[in-house]
């Protein structure tokens, strides 16, 4: 009798655990990365600092793989004033595509996290050790952004591809 008990717990639990998890949604692949971009910018307080990086700066800070091919499209935005605030947004080719280009530039996170000098822009600190790239679906969404607000833009982003 316990066993069974335990038995129907555990089915409960998973059950319960499965449908709590959006990802166990089909992802999107018709938004555009320009529309996610605007949606994902509505979350930050320093957009009107933002201006559209270079592909030189891409290539070098960020991800060879997003404009070298494994992307159909992105949308990259740096600021180049006195705070650290970055995001992009990358359609892959495909789901393989964009967990290599997640990957790429989650180690040139860790790079920049490595190399942080304190004596410069202090106060931006934390938006650095909190950069993070994540996948979902096709798209990687990336940014070095107020704790607070990379949270937001995450759950923008998989409000928008998995709803």
């Amino acid at each position: 009798m316990i066993k069974r008990l335990v038995l129907l717990a555990t089915l409960i639990s998973i059950l319960c655990f499965a449908s709590c998890d959006d990802r166990n949604q089909v992802a999107r692949e018709d938004v555009s990365v320009s529309e996610l971009s605007e949606r994902l910018e509505s979350a930050m307080s320093n957009r009107e600092l933002l201006e559209d990086s270079s592909e030189r700066y891409i290539n070098s800070k960020v991800s060879r793989r997003a404009v070298g091919g494994s992307a159909t499209e992105y949308v990259m935005k740096t600021s180049l004033s006195q705070v650290c605030d970055e995001y992009g947004v990358i359609k892959a080719a495909s789901g393989d595509d964009a967990v290599l280009i997640c990957e790429e530039i989650n180690l040139s996170l860790k790079r920049r996290r490595e190399e942080w000098d304190d004596r410069y822009y202090a106060k931006e600190k934390p938006k650095i050790f909190a950069a993070e790239a994540r996948q979902f679906g096709i798209y990687v969404i990336y940014g070095v952004l107020d704790p607070t607000e990379l949270d937001t833009v995450f759950s923008l982003a998989e409000d928008t591809i998995y709803h």
